[in-house]
């Protein structure tokens, strides 16, 4: 979780925004920089965490990028990322021309 300082004491910046980490045991709470916490302490050297909302929207899009990704190294063997042989530039100019052709045919079928 991602925390912001509130007092400047044990080498903490206030304003600063902290990443905090749990034990396995889950009794105590660290920072990078070596710094441990009980549970009841974190609340005294840092703001409140901020709940951030969630867009189902985002995680759903987020889960077809990686279920694509999964089949792609099952289909081709490798990663986008260690892939340097292919012409993206024309892959990416079809796979443009082929989203313009079903936009069409939608927007001729009424959808």
């Amino acid at each position: 979780m991602k925390r912001i300082a509130k007092k400047n004491r044990i080498g903490l910046e206030v304003g600063k925004e902290y990443t905090i980490y749990q034990d396995p045991d889950f009794s105590n709470y660290y920072i990078t920089s070596g710094y441990m916490f009980l549970k009841e302490n974190l609340e005294n050297y840092f703001e409140p965490e901020l709940k951030q909302k969630k867009d189902k929207v985002v995680i759903q899009v987020l889960n077809k990028f990686k279920e694509r990704s999964k089949i792609g190294i099952k289909k081709y063997g490798t990663t986008l990322h260690e892939n340097n042989t292919d012409d993206f530039l024309n892959h990416l100019q079809e796979e443009l021309m082929d989203a313009i052709l079903y936009l069409q045919k939608l927007k001729n079928d009424g959808k």
